[in-house]
């Protein structure tokens, strides 16, 4: 793994919370996840990246709200995907492995590990 350039603005992601960038000189971090599920994606054509910093698996119904809009799992990762595609990503098939695909990974603990096993597969090459 190669150290982001001096240059670099770091942008930290919360607990909840998610964020997009197109700028190349920008690194999102969360920082102390914890128990928390940090969900990077990045698409490579576009260079557009997200991250969103899950604290928990499940919504169960309850409303998300505008202040941490990937606090839960099941409603944070669709949210993610959708911004990534309104800032020019093209996800397209998790199973692809063409150039340009979407790229995502989920960092996590053995508290969240369940739901990390149910993501799908990330598509690119590996």
């Amino acid at each position: 793994m190669t150290a982001p350039p001096s240059e670099a603005r770091r942008v930290s992601v919360g607990i909840g919370q998610l964020a997009i960038s197109r700028d190349p000189k920008e690194v999102l971090v969360a920082y102390g996840l914890g128990s928390c599920i940090g969900i990077s994606c990045y698409d490579p054509q576009s260079r557009v990246s997200g991250l969103a910093h899950v604290l928990l698996p499940s919504s169960d119904g309850k409303r998300v709200e505008d202040r941490e809009p990937a606090r839960f799992a099941d409603t944070g990762i669709d949210l993610l995907l959708r911004r990534l595609a309104e800032a020019g990503a093209s996800p397209g098939d998790s199973s692809s492995r063409s150039p340009g695909a979407l790229l995502c990974s989920a960092r996590r603990t053995r508290k969240n590990s369940r739901l990390a096993k149910e993501m799908p597969k990330p598509s690119g090459n590996g």
